[in-house]
């Protein structure tokens, strides 16, 4: 999930990413709960 939260985030490379990852924890839980979202809005619409 790496590559899709470091495009939601307007990063070019995961690696600038990691560094929100290490400083702030509460992100990734964030992050995941806005993916896992959109993602199940995708699967629903036609």
């Amino acid at each position: 999930m790496m590559p899709a939260l470091s495009t939601y985030l307007g990063h070019t490379d995961p690696a600038n990413t990691y560094w929100y990852l290490s400083a702030v924890p509460e992100l990734l839980a964030y992050a995941a709960a806005r993916l896992t979202t959109a993602d199940a809005q995708r699967q629903v619409a036609p």
